[in-house]
C-alpha cells in the first residue's frame, strides 16, 4: 500500500506532533484522536448507566424496553453505539499503541 503525503501536510504533522519521523508523528496524532473518541463514548456510556442505574446488558431486558418510548429507544440506540464504538476504537488503539 502506498501513501502519498504532500510536503505541506508533512510540515504540519511535524509541528503538531514532533517525533523522529513523519510516520511516528502521524501515529501519535492518530493514537491521541482514538483516545479522545474513546473518552467521548465512555462518557456517553456512563451517562446512560447513571440515568437508568444499570448497564446496557441489563437495560436490554429491563422494563424500560418492554414498552419503550421514543426517548428510551433513542437512548438505547445511542448507548449501543457508544459501547460498540468504544470497543472498536480500543481495539484499534491497542494495535497502534503497541508501537509506543
Amino acid at each position: 500500500m502506498s501513501l502519498e503525503i504532500n510536503r505541506d501536510l508533512l510540515d504540519v504533522i511535524g509541528k503538531v506532533e514532533p517525533a523522529g519521523s513523519p510516520g511516528e508523528s502521524l501515529r501519535r496524532i492518530v493514537v491521541e484522536r482514538l483516545r479522545s473518541e474513546i473518552r467521548k463514548y465512555s462518557f456517553m456510556q456512563q451517562k446512560f448507566e447513571q440515568k437508568y442505574q444499570m448497564d446496557l446488558a441489563a437495560f436490554r431486558t429491563s422494563e424500560f424496553m418492554r414498552e419503550a418510548s421514543w426517548e428510551v429507544e433513542q437512548d438505547y440506540f445511542d448507548w449501543e453505539l457508544a459501547v460498540t464504538r468504544s470497543a472498536e476504537l480500543r481495539e484499534e488503539l491497542e494495535k497502534l499503541a503497541s508501537g509506543e
